[in-house]
């Protein structure tokens, strides 16, 4: 026993009074941070460490790339993640994940052409892949070349029939190309296999409203809000479909629990300000009749203003709010 403790403490000592034993021992720690720190400044720190050190391997070099790129990502730095995704590229020209990788980027800052032709490179190298071909399908529909991004949908589901997320975004797009029961159909199925999904309750709901089935639409908003309470889509369908079924006063509320929430559509601005113009004309009608009820004016004001003031202080202070009914992989 005393010899294998003096062996341990005289192992102990040659490490850390090894320069180069110690180098590796930080080496592998930042290795370990880089994959695994939850905090994202520590770990963009660690794999930069890591990438700064001389002679290594392809592979651990490329490993720490990605977990960077991955880090940039979750930072808002897709630039500097694009730029990482190339550098793994040069040596990985083969790696069609990471081409699919750096097509998500580019698609999200809107350089499309870029994006499609990513997508293409990793479909070519793995033509059997679903998500790749759905990846490029959304990347055609946010250019404004439906065809392609229908057919690219099409051969998604196609390769993966199950797949929630292609159905969702093939029923996404045929609903705007006005082709309802086909959306309905593919969104209705994408529900069957993820039935939990916020944002494709809130896209069949659309489907309805669109058609002018406002009944409809509301369920599908409410069950989305169920959900995901903070789903700020839901909140502005909802708005919407309230106010064309005249339900002014509900409307409004839901119009700005989404603004609360986050929502940034042009379409809400102008709803919410109808809405108002609405609320306000309601109030001074109120006025006008109460002494045919009865009532004192401060009473029927504050009635009407009271409950408008409570829903608006209920409003969350720091919402959680992903925008974006379409997904991707």
């Amino acid at each position: 026993m005393r010899r294998s403790t003096l062996l341990f403490i005289t192992l102990v000592a040659l490490v850390l009074g090894d320069p180069n034993a110690r180098a590796l021992a930080d080496k592998d720690d930042d290795i370990r941070l880089c994959r695994e720190e939850k905090d994202l400044n520590h770990a963009y720190d660690a794999c930069s460490r890591v990438l700064s050190l001389p002679d290594l391997t392809r592979e651990v070099r490329a490993q720490n790339l990605e977990n960077r790129a991955i880090i940039l990502t979750e930072l808002g730095r897709q630039r500097e993640a694009i730029a990482d995704y190339g550098a793994i590229l040069e040596v990985y020209p083969r790696d069609y994940r990471m081409w699919n990788q750096r097509g998500r980027l580019y698609r999200r800052l809107g350089a499309y052409d870029r994006a499609i032709s990513d997508f293409t490179r990793a479909i070519d190298l793995r033509p059997d892949y679903a998500p790749y071909r759905s990846n490029r399908g959304l990347a055609y529909k946010e250019m404004g070349d439906n065809i392609r991004a229908l057919a690219d949908y099409d051969e998604a589901v196609r390769l993966d029939p199950d797949n929630d997320i292609s159905l969702h975004n093939r029923g996404a797009l045929q609903r705007e190309m006005k082709k309802y029961r086909r959306a309905q159909a593919d969104l209705e199925r994408s529900l069957s296999l993820d039935g939990d999904d916020a944002y494709t309750m809130t896209e069949l709901g659309r489907t309805f409203a669109d058609q002018g089935r406002h009944r409809d639409a509301l369920a599908h908003y409410d069950r989305a809000i169920e959900q995901k309470p903070k789903h700020g889509p839901a909140w502005f369908r909802r708005g919407l479909s309230l106010s064309a079924m005249g339900r002014h006063d509900d409307a409004l509320q839901s119009l700005e629990r989404a603004e609360a929430l986050g929502v940034k559509d042009q379409d809400l601005r102008f709803a919410l300000e109808s809405e108002r113009r609405l609320a306000g004309l309601g109030t001074v009608l109120n006025a006008i009749e109460t002494p045919k009820t009865g009532g004192s004016a401060s009473a029927v004001g504050g009635s009407t203003g009271g409950g408008s003031a409570a829903s608006r202080a209920e409003r969350p202070v720091n919402p959680d709010f992903d925008m974006g009914g379409e997904l991707n992989f």
